[in-house]
């Protein structure tokens, strides 16, 4: 893999190159398209009773919210890097 030019790491770092720049408002447009797989996903786990449950890059929570009701006896906390994006004591 060859190393980042500094202007490309220059312009992440100020959020001008595409896909950099954090929109919350944008991302909770698509937060549909994203629950579909996250369900199916969370079919699939075969676990009856965890104790600990974590979700990272939870975004908004909405998945950290089902996953506490699915699993409502495990501890479940929701990180995620962009502060402020959590919502609902995730």
């Amino acid at each position: 893999m060859r190393e980042m030019s500094r202007n490309m790491v220059e312009k992440i770092a100020q959020g001008t190159l595409a896909g950099t720049l954090w929109n919350p408002e944008q991302y909770l447009k698509f937060s549909s398209q994203r629950m579909r797989p996250a369900g199916e996903l969370l079919g699939r786990i075969p676990l009856k009773s965890p104790a600990v449950i974590y979700d990272l890059g939870c975004g908004s929570g909405a998945v950290t919210r089902i996953i506490a009701e699915r699993w409502p006896s495990a501890r479940v906390y929701g990180l995620d890097k962009e502060r402020g994006d959590v919502k609902g004591g995730c």
